[in-house]
């Protein structure tokens, strides 16, 4: 999947984006809500298990002024729905900008173009900011599972 927004751009992931994406997932205040910071060979780990997965599971994000990889995006058929997940994960020196709104709003477009009926958005319940923007961009909160707050929004 290739999007582009105003200032984003959301492509492949591939093994050569391990050193990038490693300054992202080892970072412990990036993975506060996530899991426990990531190590390179564990950043190559993900790549090799669910970024190349049939279908991928994640994408690259990049910031098209730079061409520098500052997370990624989870864009995927969520298990047992015909529904699809929606999510990010970014760098913290680009928090604040907007960015996850962006690309949720691009996501959320593109979705719409491709018939999918729904989207999910997971996120652990002390994640404020993440909540935040998932009411904000109209997606109402459905409840808990595995430890997360599960929002929803029909397309």
């Amino acid at each position: 999947m290739y999007l582009e927004t105003k200032r984003c751009l959301i492509r492949p992931l591939s093994l050569d984006d391990a050193e990038a994406l490693h300054l992202c997932l080892s970072d412990p205040e990036v993975m506060r809500y996530i899991e426990p910071p990531f190590d390179l060979p564990k950043t190559q780990a993900f790549i090799r298990d669910v970024v190349l997965a049939t279908p991928p599971l994640v994408h690259a994000l990049v910031w098209k002024a730079t061409s520098e990889l500052i997370g990624h995006v989870i864009f995927h058929p969520y298990p047992g729905s015909r529904d699809w997940e929606l999510g990010w994960v970014i760098r913290r020196n680009s928090w604040g900008k907007g960015i996850a709104s962006e690309v949720s709003l691009a996501l959320m477009d593109h979705a719409r173009q491709q018939g999918i009926p729904g989207l999910i958005l997971e996120c652990d319940p002390g994640q404020k900011s993440t909540r935040h923007i998932a009411e904000k961009l109209g997606f109402q909160r459905i409840g808990e599972e595995d430890g997360c707050t599960v929002f929803i929004l029909s397309l």
